[in-house]
């Protein structure tokens, strides 16, 4: 069974879900969404991220994580 995501718009999609799309929805800088989902940032818009996220289904991509 494909996991399905909800983009941007609130549609469903199977494309995986990324960080530029969170910031989108959120209306923030995906440099920001990076350090939130990373645990390096406790700013004021962290909470609507975290919560963006997982209502988009986001999951990391293992590949693309840095050392």
């Amino acid at each position: 069974m494909q996991k399905v995501n909800v983009n941007v718009k609130g549609t469903e999609t199977s494309k995986p879900v990324s960080g530029s799309d969170i910031a989108k929805t959120v209306g923030c800088s995906t440099s920001l969404v990076s350090r939130v989902l990373a645990g390096k940032s406790r700013s004021e818009t962290a909470g609507k991220i975290r919560e963006a996220a997982r209502k988009m289904n986001y999951v990391p991509c293992r590949v693309c994580k840095a050392a």
